[in-house]
Order: C-alpha cells, then structure tokens, then sequence
C-alpha cells in the first residue's frame, strides 16, 4: 500500500512537471508532437519541433533544430540539426567499476558507493547536424557542424566536422563534400547564418 501511494503521488507529481514543461515549450511557440514530454528545465525556447520525443532536465536545443522521436536525456545541441525517429542520445552510464554494474544492486548492498558514480560530460551536436532514425549517440562523444550521423549508428567517440558516420560502433565514412572548397563555402554560410540570428554558444 505504501509503494502505492509514492507511485501515484510520483505520477500526479510527474505529469504536473512535464505538463508544465509542455505549456513553456508552447509558449516558445515550438511545436509539439501527442507524444511530446518536456522538462521545464531543458533549454529549448528556440527549437523548431518535437515529436514523441522526451527532452529531459540537461538539455539544451538551439535555433530551428527538431527531434521527430525518442529520448534526449542530456545534451547541447546546436541550430538547425535534424534528429531523426527512435534516437537516443546522451543516456546515463553504469559504473563499471563496482562489484555489480546494477544501481539495484549497488544501492541494497552497498549503500555507500550507490550515487557515485561521475557520469562523463553530456554530449555535445554541432549546427546543422542530420542525425539518422534509431542512432544512438553516448555521453562525452562531440559531433562537429554539418556532420552526418547514419541511422542505427552508435556513436562512442567524436564525430569530425563535415564527415559521414556509420556503424555500430560509428565509423567515418566519407566527407560529406567531395572538395575543400565546397566545405569551406557550407562552413562560411553555416557561420553567417548563426551570426545573422545573434546565436552564441
């Protein structure tokens, strides 16, 4: 009865929270999907779209960027990224450390190492970044500007700018322009778009 009770005053607590989250990112004027669950201390008063998409506390969106659907838990995200369906990006890590990996575990039998655990740095995605349909993208790992992450990819280390990944874990590619000037000409409009809407970092 008592795990009743913390659940259902979690719950009406929780939709409370999220139900405010969901007014502030209306209020933007960003548009949401049904299934859209936003924290009202996430970052996103610029963003373009969220589908079924929960956007968590640690979160920051910029300038025209959407996400069609899945889960950010913790990230920085630039202006005008393309975030696919199904994603999953910057999610918590277990401490591989410890006798058991499980934070059940840890916490019923060693309650004082349970919490410890330093997360690494939330992940950060440049500007004008597409990321594919069901890519998941780990903690600590940096996405440079106008990169291409492919859908299903798993990205555990940084992503260069201008440059295709693929795979599980992701693997570069191929440059996404076939010559330098052609990356230095998208760089400079990338640059010149982000200054023409006052976007610091």
């Amino acid at each position: 009865m008592k795990m009743l009770a913390t659940n259902v005053a979690f719950q009406f607590a929780s939709r409370v929270r999220n139900g405010w989250g969901w007014l502030r990112a209306s209020w933007y004027g960003v548009r949401l999907g049904r299934g859209a669950v936003i924290s009202p201390k996430a970052d996103i008063a610029h963003a373009s779209f969220f589908g079924n998409a929960q956007i968590a506390n640690d979160v920051r969106i910029g300038h025209g960027s959407y996400v069609n659907s899945g889960l950010v838990d913790s990230c920085d995200i630039g202006c005008w990224c393309s975030i696919g369906f199904g994603v999953h990006i910057g999610p918590q890590e277990h401490d591989m450390a410890q006798a058991s990996t499980s934070p059940v575990f840890q916490r019923q039998f060693q309650p004082e190492k349970a919490g410890r655990h330093v997360q690494p740095a939330r992940p950060k995605i440049g500007h004008d970044v597409w990321v594919g349909s069901g890519a998941i993208i780990l903690r600590g790992v940096i996405i440079g500007d106008g990169a291409i992450v492919a859908a299903g990819a798993v990205v555990t280390r940084d992503v260069a700018p201008y440059t295709v990944v693929a795979g599980v874990p992701a693997r570069f590619v191929r440059d996404r322009f076939a010559d330098e000037t052609r990356r230095q000409r998208a760089a400079a409009d990338l640059q010149a778009a982000l200054k023409s809407i006052g976007w610091s970092a």
